[in-house]
């Protein structure tokens, strides 16, 4: 057995072109030794992630079918769609990113924000639930 990075399974995680079920094992794999939470907040995310990309990519993976592989439970499922519930789109500036969060300017405050709560739709705005936008400040 090779040793699997946390970087490894998050990238497999979010790739869609790599089956789920296989990235779960290479998830399980690097992240063996985390804490629950730790292991929800990563999994959650890269999800996020993963369903933008399959979306971009006109492929749409729902929340049963998630289910169905055994990814996530119903509580996972409702989080995540409250998570993302009233988007609002917010001007703003890109300043820096990384795989997971990108830094967000607005004219006023600069924060950071998850990739897999917000989008950038690549015209100098960004869509994000309106919680997430009150909490940073945009709004």
């Amino acid at each position: 057995m090779t040793h699997v990075t946390h970087d490894q399974a998050f990238e497999a995680l979010v790739n869609p072109d790599v089956p789920l079920e296989k990235a779960m094992k290479l998830f399980e794999r690097a992240y063996r030794r985390s804490n629950d939470a730790t292991k929800s907040f990563v999994v959650e995310a890269a999800l996020g992630l993963r369903l933008k990309v399959r979306k971009e990519k006109g492929l749409i993976m729902t929340c049963s079918e998630m289910k169905e592989l055994g990814v996530v439970g119903e509580f996972e499922c409702k989080r995540f769609m409250w998570l993302r519930r009233n988007p609002v789109i917010i001007n703003g500036e890109k300043r820096v990113e990384n795989k997971e969060e990108f830094q967000i300017f607005d004219g006023t405050r600069t924060a950071w924000v998850l990739k897999a709560l917000a989008d950038d739709n690549g015209d100098g705005t960004f869509t994000m639930p309106e919680w997430l936008a009150r909490d940073k400040g945009f709004i």
